[in-house]
């Protein structure tokens, strides 16, 4: 529902995550780019919830928008991350 009802100027990527975080998809304007990844995603392997996050922040980087949001969803907590919650 968060893709479907957001802003048409808004932009969107993912980042798979369980033992290691993994782009899924670069930024994209098109939120069915997403809904169909993630229809499919499944819970598997560890957490490293503070890597995916490392991850997303780098990516933001490359956003066109100022207002930025990162969005997680996890079946769990850290459990494998390399980055600790200083880095």
């Amino acid at each position: 529902q968060f893709l479907r009802f957001s802003n048409d100027q808004d932009e969107y990527f993912l980042i798979k995550f369980s033992a290691r975080p993994e782009l899924a998809a670069p930024f994209t304007s098109q939120p069915d780019d997403l809904i169909g990844k993630l229809f499919f995603a499944r819970a598997e392997g560890g957490t490293a919830f503070l890597d995916a996050v490392y991850l997303a922040m780098n990516q933001m980087r490359n956003a066109r928008n100022g207002r930025r949001v990162i969005l997680v969803v996890s079946d769990g907590a850290d459990n494998c991350s390399r980055y600790s919650r200083t880095e």
